[in-house]
């Protein structure tokens, strides 16, 4: 099966030798290390993904205080306006009816329209 075996230790040798520098850079990568975690770091600090120690950050927070009194009041005088407006007919005064006398008209005996016949009577 194998026709030449130096070349094959060769191969063997050139891979453990690759493994080898592989481990030995993991283990001086660890080594290199500041903490692994926060218990390595002082009380006032974090281990960070860089696996160095780090000051945790000031926070500061923005109080912000809305005051909504004066929006509120103008929208509910917009409503107020609004309703007077659509009730503007039944809230104005009525306008007292006036009872005036009105003049009587005296009853006519006779017809308005005159007949034919009372006509040719007075032209003959």
């Amino acid at each position: 099966m194998m026709k030449n075996k130096k070349a094959n230790m060769s191969i063997i040798s050139v891979l453990v030798v690759i493994v080898l520098l592989f481990a030995i850079g993991y283990v001086v990568n660890i080594g290199n290390r500041e903490c692994n975690d926060n218990n390595d770091c002082g009380s006032e600090s974090y281990c960070g993904s860089d696996f160095a120690c780090h000051q945790y950050p000031l926070i500061e927070r923005t109080i912000v205080e809305n005051n909504f009194l004066v929006p509120s009041i103008l929208i509910a005088l917009a409503i107020v306006i609004a309703a007077v407006i659509f009730k503007w007919n039944e809230l104005k005064p009525k306008e007292e009816q006036k009872t005036e006398t009105e003049p009587k008209v005296e009853e006519v005996t006779e017809p308005y329209y005159k007949s034919y016949k009372n006509n040719n009577t007075k032209l003959n």
